[in-house]
């Protein structure tokens, strides 16, 4: 009977095994990733508390009332970064790749500031879009602002790499924390599933992501108008020594994510299963996520996840299982053995996505012209 039951579970861990490798669970281990994650940030609250350096300028409704629909003029914003003189670093997530007169304005007040991080994405059709080069020479650092969405079309992590031509470019917000403490690359420590830095070392997910710690849904860091910021109603020395991400909130901009703790609304969710999910808060703007790898990165608030296995928050959790009338605190390791030996045997998609994200690392020195995309 013993040998029987201890059978059963073998082939019972064997099929929950290769349930796993075709991905049948994922669905649920992200829910339950999601829950855990907004469990964490209301029982721990320095999670949920933002480094207090970090504030949104954003592009709204009310600048779009008071300065009409962007795109502005190049005066704008270099009346903005005049007036924000005193951040540490102000990252503008703004696309400003095609020529427009004031370019040469705007570029000048890019290079006096000294601290501007300026944004590149690739559009669907592989193409680089990237600032007008006269802003690029201007930068401090060129970061990118595209994110990868989970299986359900959720955000919980950020690429850290991304190549462009032979020269590689960091994600926006790492690029800020770049420039803030200086960061150089570590390539002798960097790794399979880590970018290292000196001192700092990222953990990766399986996908090559870094999990985003997110400190909550919209609005977990100050937001201020960029009206209020040019027409003085909020002084430049709100932001000295700040870290100021500029971009837009205004959801007439499309620029809206799903994350673990907010929904975009549209067609495919329904407002109660919304208020179930994120107690009811809408899509988070892409601004706020970028501030939130900043932030992930600045407190070293890493999220760990082990590859085929449910999320686990900086600990690993034992527990018992009963069969038959006892207990078996083994059971646990039972089930892992036999669901690492099917992966020994079936090497799952994970490991395959790690090896390639491992063989795109870059090259010795290829990070040493990163504020120019020709």
């Amino acid at each position: 009977m013993r040998a029987r039951n201890l059978l059963i579970g073998i082939a019972l861990a064997a099929l929950v095994a290769l349930m796993e490798h075709a991905g049948a669970f994922r669905r649920a281990e992200l829910a339950l990733y999601d829950f855990e994650l907004r469990a964490r940030n209301a029982l721990v609250t320095s999670h949920s508390k933002p480094d207090g350096r970090i504030v949104i300028v954003a592009i709204d409704q009310k600048s779009a009332a008071a300065l009409g629909r962007p795109p502005w003029r190049r005066a704008v914003y270099a009346d903005a970064l005049r007036l924000l003189r005193g951040a540490d670093v102000v990252a503008l997530d703004v696309q400003f790749s095609e020529p427009a007169e004031g370019d040469d304005v705007l570029a000048d007040a890019v290079a006096a500031h000294g601290g501007v991080v300026l944004p590149f994405y690739e559009d669907e059709e592989g193409r680089v879009v990237a600032p007008v080069i006269a802003l690029q020479r201007a930068a401090a650092g060129i970061g990118s602002i595209q994110f990868r969405r989970d299986a359900d079309g959720r955000v919980r992590g950020v690429p850290l790499i991304f190549r462009v031509g032979d020269n590689y470019f960091f994600t926006f917000g790492l690029e800020v924390v770049r420039l803030i403490e200086g960061l150089e690359l570590d390539e002798e420590r960097t790794g399979l599933e880590r970018l290292c830095f000196k001192p700092l070392c990222i953990p990766e997910n399986e996908d090559g992501n870094m999990l985003i710690s997110f400190a909550g849904g919209p609005g977990a860091f100050p937001v201020f108008s960029i009206a209020d910021v040019l027409n003085g109603a909020v002084p430049p020395a709100v932001f000295e020594g700040k870290i100021v991400l500029v971009g837009t909130t205004d959801p007439a901009e499309q620029d809206y994510w799903d994350t673990p703790f907010s929904a975009a609304l549209d067609e495919d969710i329904e407002l109660d299963a919304l208020e179930v999910i994120t107690g009811g808060v809408a899509g988070t703007p892409g601004v706020e996520i970028h501030a939130g790898v900043a932030n992930t990165i600045l407190k070293r608030d890493f999220v760990r996840r082990f590859p085929g296995a449910l999320y686990v928050p900086r600990r690993i959790r034992l527990g018992k299982v009963r069969f038959g009338g006892r207990m078996y605190t083994a059971a646990l390791f039972a089930f892992g053995a036999a669901a690492a030996a099917a992966y020994v045997l079936l090497p799952p998609a994970w490991s395959a996505l790690a090896c390639a994200h491992h063989a795109a690392r870059p090259p010795s020195g290829a990070f040493a012209h990163m504020t120019r995309i020709s």
